[in-house]
């Protein structure tokens, strides 16, 4: 009877000290996840939705980017080169569905067909209106009237709402180099399964490993699809259109 006792006990004892270890093993668990989050709080954040795309327009190319960080806080940014040397890279932010914030840095031609620099950075409080404006055009500071900045307000929201529809395409922008064999991509992935989709007479062929492409399409498993062609350049020839990175002029505290 005591043996059984004592094993009894012994049984007792091996139990509330495996609950004792779980509970500690819950306990760091749960705070170096915490301590994790707080240092690498973009890890967990599951919520953030990004997006890239482009089209043609006019006589040029424009690449398109927007991040959803949560129902009411949206950035994008855009990149617009017009073919003739004149191209403008922009930086938006959004709350509570109204434009707050926006920089603008580009090459524009005077009448006297010179090619100069110019600065623009706008912000608007939550009713929509212009708390601060800075215009510099070849180092000089012009003001904006309030139709210009209602144009910028406008075009921005415009923008917005075209890269939100075509996200809903499922088609990404994807940017990178073909080697006669593979694609490598930008972002430094690579790819020798390609399937133009849409494009029955293009293909990359024998194209040297100079050749840059921008297209619009998207990666099932390790396959890449092409929908739409957006460029195809010598990169040797135009090294300053390579691999065109997302603006990111406007600061959050915080991010």
């Amino acid at each position: 009877m005591k043996k059984n006792t004592s094993k009894i006990v012994s049984l007792i004892n091996c139990l509330v000290i495996l609950k004792v270890i779980s509970t500690c093993a819950i306990f760091f668990f749960s705070l170096s996840t915490f301590l994790f989050g707080c240092l690498f709080p973009s890890v967990f954040n599951f919520n953030v939705t990004q997006y890239t795309t482009g089209e043609l327009v006019q006589n040029g190319l424009s690449f398109y980017w927007y991040t959803k960080k949560s129902s009411k806080l949206k950035s994008g940014a855009d990149y617009l080169d017009f073919g003739n040397n004149t191209w403008y890279k922009t930086d938006y932010l959004w709350t509570d569905g109204v434009l707050r914030e926006l920089i603008r840095k580009g090459e524009k031609l005077k009448a006297t067909q010179e090619l100069v620099p110019y600065y623009i950075h706008l912000r608007f409080n939550q009713k929509g209106s212009a708390v601060y404006q800075h215009y510099r055009l070849d180092q000089k500071i012009f003001p904006l009237t309030q139709k210009e900045l209602f144009s910028y307000q406008k075009k921005a929201n415009a923008m917005l709402n075209k890269v939100e529809r075509k996200a809903k395409e499922g088609l990404q922008l994807i940017q990178g180099f073909w080697d006669g064999a593979v694609f490598h991509t930008c972002s430094g992935k690579q790819y020798n399964k390609i399937e133009f989709a849409g494009l029955e007479n293009f293909s990359f062929g024998t194209a040297s490993e100079n050749i840059y492409a921008v297209f619009l399409g998207k990666v099932i498993y390790n396959r890449m699809i092409i929908k739409d062609l957006l460029m195809l350049i010598d990169k040797e020839l135009q090294p300053e259109k390579i691999c065109i990175k997302r603006p990111a002029y406007i600061s959050l505290i915080d991010d």
